[in-house]
């Protein structure tokens, strides 16, 4: 009853420690000896303890909170908003890099200056290739390497055209300006010794990023032995401009007319666009001008089924990284703004767990970024490591 009575007297749950004593003396004569106010001061976890006895005695302790808290099911949730939190920050941390440290600044460039870009929002993908409209493009450059310049493109499809001359900042050798017939003096580009009008590399490339976003369904590039080739070139001018995130995330994939045809016409002796055209349209065109040869190849597509053009489309992927990475994990990474070389920083910042950090981040719709298998993760921090 004494207990109870303490209770009544309004003495809180959650009184500062620093209170007990005063409050024990209060009310010593009502239910204490002086031997055990002594033994409270002495110890405070004791008074702690009397006190959740005095509330529960009376029905004031615990309350529906409390009692909320201590369910497994909230004690869970707790603990993984805590962990996403950690994760977040930590992600963040690698991503950034040093804010603060001595003479930061002051140093030559290092990797801390660099910064990961975040996780974008991400929008539900409904890519089909089966239904997306055709978009043939063909590319002009300055020789028949994968890090050749481009110096004209151009894209046909059923309702829409693109072309563009590109002007370089270096000129033309005479043996491109020999196959495509364009050349450039002072400060005018010609083909066939006729001016044409051209724009540089960061004007063009955008225009024709702009063109390929205009389609309300995203279009399937297609070209002529593209894969071995000017899917390359492409990428690489695109990827030096930072413009192939997102022009990859505005086309479902590509489409390799010269695949296709050896799947529809198998030993035929030659290939080549001008021969398929010349044997299958009866028709002779100027090869090497963009614009010229991307019409032919829009009329000449035979698609009959569906499977041949599982067959034949394709999405670019860099090498050699891809030994360590699958194809899927490759395309979330791209997705999310990631390239190889953010993968190379995250490795730099913190070795394996910056690179687990970055890759296990979480979107705005809490879907994981790339991946958190710890296996897959291991795999390309070893290539990294390898590599470097």
């Amino acid at each position: 009853m004494e207990v109870g009575v303490l209770g009544l007297l309004g003495v809180p749950a959650f009184v500062e420690l620093t209170n007990f004593e005063h409050v024990i003396a209060q009310t010593q004569h009502l239910c204490m000896e002086d031997s055990i106010v002594k033994d409270i001061q002495q110890n405070k976890e004791t008074v702690v303890h009397f006190v959740i006895q005095v509330n529960e005695s009376v029905g004031l302790s615990p309350g529906n909170m409390s009692i909320k808290l201590e369910l497994e099911s909230l004690k869970l949730k707790r603990k993984r908003l805590k962990e996403m939190k950690l994760a977040k920050n930590s992600g963040l941390e690698i991503r950034e890099g040093k804010t603060y440290e001595s003479e930061i600044g002051m140093t030559e460039q290092n990797v801390d200056e660099i910064e990961i870009p975040g996780p974008p929002e991400i929008r539900e993908l409904t890519d089909n290739i089966l239904t997306a409209p055709n978009l043939i493009f063909e590319l002009e450059t300055t020789g028949l390497q994968r890090t050749s310049d481009i110096i004209q493109i151009a894209a046909y499809s059923q309702n829409n055209k693109f072309s563009s001359y590109i002007m370089l900042n270096r000129a033309i050798s005479n043996g491109a300006s020999e196959v495509t017939k364009i050349s450039v003096i002072g400060s005018q580009m010609y083909y066939n010794l006729q001016a044409v009008p051209s724009k540089l590399q960061n004007e063009a490339f955008t225009d024709f990023n702009d063109f390929v976003k205009s389609f309300l369904v995203k279009p399937l590039l297609v070209g002529h032995n593209i894969k071995r080739y000017d899917c390359h070139v492409l990428y690489n001018s695109l990827r030096f401009h930072n413009m192939w995130n997102d022009f990859a995330s505005n086309i479902s994939g590509f489409l390799d007319t010269l695949e296709l045809f050896k799947l529809l016409y198998p030993k035929r002796p030659s290939y080549s666009q001008t021969a398929l055209v010349g044997e299958l349209l009866g028709e002779t065109y100027s090869a090497h001008n963009a614009v010229d040869d991307t019409e032919p190849l829009y009329r000449l597509q035979i698609i009959p089924n569906n499977s041949v053009i599982n067959k034949t489309t394709f999405k670019l992927s860099p090498m050699p990284f891809f030994k360590a990475i699958s194809r899927t994990l490759a395309l979330k990474a791209a997705r999310s703004n990631l390239r190889l070389e953010h993968f190379n920083i995250a490795v730099k910042r913190n070795g394996l767990d910056g690179l687990e950090s970055v890759l296990s981040e979480q979107t705005n719709q809490g879907i994981v970024r790339v991946t958190t298998n710890k296996k897959a993760i291991i795999k390309i921090f070893d290539f990294l490591t390898r590599e470097s």
